[in-house]
């Protein structure tokens, strides 16, 4: 069974502008690449009607390095309490 990644690269970017520029369905785009759904995603995700392969990949390459923050971070006497708890 193949395995079905569901994070794209620019190469599959380039696909995906390339068959969107011919009117190719998702479908058809994914191919035994990944899901369709990946891709729906991405086009929605990326500029619809005007998406480009260089722009997609450069927003997705942002949104992976921004740091992610939890909820205790915000928090300190919330951090403070299950420090206490674990410890315990």
């Amino acid at each position: 069974m193949a395995t079905v990644r569901t994070m794209l690269i620019f190469s599959d970017r380039e696909e995906i502008s390339r068959g969107l520029a011919k009117g190719v369905a998702y479908k058809e785009i994914a191919h035994m690449r990944c899901d369709p759904s990946v891709i729906s995603r991405d086009v929605r995700g990326h500029g619809g009607g005007g998406y480009r392969a260089t722009t997609a990949d450069k927003v997705a390459c942002a949104a992976c390095e921004r740091p992610i923050h939890g909820c205790l971070g915000d928090a300190p006497m919330d951090r403070h309490v299950l420090h206490r708890m674990i410890r315990s």
